[in-house]
This record gives structure tokens, C-alpha cells and sequence, in this order.
């Protein structure tokens, strides 16, 4: 068969099936409010609430705070937020849109494997594409300097026990922020993850496989589509796409 279909005078054609069914599986749709799916998790978390006791989400790359907001909206006013942002640029925004909530804990800092400092770069002050990894193609980036810290650390020293969603948009540094929750992971404290793979991760040198093998044992994984998700029951190399999607972990009932 493969002798028969790899030939030259082909490949246009299958260059445009391949570009279609990676719109179908929503690859390269987390950047897009209409595509994102992140609606899936927060329908399912608003599902989960019993009683009137406040679930616990951690938003770690809020940015100016959109995320922020659809938690609200979605899962209840009363929801207790943790936002992390590095950027001061960002963070000033995030600020001045929830700062006066008390349900809604501002954090200037980055989460990662390790505490400690590092530089973000980005094309201009805030963006929402702002890493700590080198991007060689944008040569116009300037660096910021940003604290890291450890979700471990920090819900210890908050005395948070229960993380009923973990939101991870860090462009690239997915992999760390989640090794820097080892002791979370174990304990069996974070009930959904949501993460984002993309392009950062070329620069971060990360792969699925990383973020495959950190999370299987203890959650199943989805791909997130605008109004479904898809299970991945078993990792492939044909996964390694790095175009910005979206994806779903849920802890495995015993």
C-alpha cells in the first residue's frame, strides 16, 4: 500500500488531507476563544460542586485574567482563584481587574521545578506569548526578570490540600510546573489538569512523551476539542504535534 500512495505526484493532495484532519482534531485550536474547549473542563468542574462549599482552581499563566473570569462565570463567583503571572505588565492588569476580590489570589510568579529567578521574553510587555525559553526565530523579544516558584511549596505554605483544577497555559514550561508539583501529584490532590502543547515547547525542548509519562499513571488524557474530548488511551510518536491544543487530564478513580 505504501508503495502505491507515497509518490511524488501525490503529496500535494495529501499535504491538504493532512492540514484538514489536523483542523478536525482541533490541533492549533487552544489559541482561539471559539476553539479553545476550555469550557469542557469548567462545565464538568461547575458538575462536580456539592453543597456550597467553594472549589479551588489554580489559573497558572493568567495573563490579564480571561481565564480567570470564565472560571467565575462558569463555576460560581465564589470560587477561590489562584492567578499566577510573571509579567509585571500582565499582572498590573490582572490587578486592576480582580484585585479587590477576596475569593481571587493574585501571585506575581512563575511556577516551575525549582524555586528561584529567571528571565521571560516576549515581543512586547504582557503578551500572552511571553516564555522563559530562548525563541531563536523572534529576535525582537526583550527579557523581563521573574520569580519562580513550586506549586508544592506554595499550596503548602497556603495550606491548600485539594486542587479541583490545575490551568496550565506557560508556554513551554508545562513540564516543569508540573515536575514542581511531584508531591500534589502523588498525593492524589489535583482532581483535572489542564495543559497546552504547542510551538513553545520546540523551544523548551519538551514532548509530549514528557508530559505523557508524568501524568498516565495517575490521569486519563484527553484532546480537547470546542464540545467533545478524545481519549488518548496510549502514547504514539504520531502525538508530537506542536501546534497550540489543549488538553484534559482527570485523576483515575480507584
Amino acid at each position: 500500500m505504501r508503495s502505491i500512495l507515497a509518490r511524488g505526484p501525490l503529496q500535494e493532495a495529501f499535504r491538504l488531507l493532512y492540514r484538514f484532519a489536523l483542523v478536525g482534531m482541533n490541533y492549533g485550536g487552544a489559541g482561539s476563544t471559539v476553539s479553545s474547549g476550555d469550557e469542557q473542563a469548567l462545565e464538568r468542574l461547575r458538575r462536580m460542586r456539592q453543597g456550597s462549599e467553594p472549589l479551588v482552581v489554580l489559573d497558572v499563566g493568567a495573563n490579564i485574567g480571561s481565564y480567570v473570569s470564565k472560571v467565575l462565570q462558569i463555576v460560581g463567583q465564589d470560587t477561590n482563584v489562584y492567578a499566577f503571572e510573571p509579567s509585571r505588565a500582565a499582572f498590573e492588569q490582572l490587578e486592576k481587574a480582580f484585585g479587590g476580590r477576596a475569593n481571587v489570589h493574585l501571585v506575581c510568579a512563575g511556577a516551575a521545578a525549582a524555586p528561584g529567578a529567571a528571565t521571560l521574553w516576549s515581543a512586547v510587555p504582557g503578551s500572552v506569548l511571553a516564555t522563559t525559553y530562548a525563541k531563536p526565530i523572534d529576535a525582537a523579544s526583550a527579557g523581563e526578570p521573574i520569580e519562580l516558584i513550586t506549586l508544592d511549596d506554595f499550596c503548602a505554605k497556603r495550606g491548600i490540600s485539594r486542587i479541583h483544577l490545575l490551568k496550565l497555559d506557560v508556554e513551554g514550561g508545562e513540564v516543569d510546573a508540573l515536575r514542581g508539583a511531584s508531591r500534589l501529584l502523588e498525593s492524589d490532590a489535583i482532581d483535572m489538569i489542564q495543559f497546552e502543547f504547542g510551538q513553545p515547547s520546540i523551544g523548551a525542548r519538551t514532548y509530549f512523551a514528557d508530559l505523557f509519562a508524568l501524568l498516565s499513571e495517575r490521569f486519563e488524557i484527553y484532546r480537547v476539542l470546542p464540545t467533545a474530548l478524545v481519549r488518548i488511551a496510549e502514547y504514539h510518536e504520531t502525538l508530537e504535534v506542536f501546534m497550540s491544543t489543549n488538553y484534559l487530564a482527570l485523576r483515575k478513580r480507584s
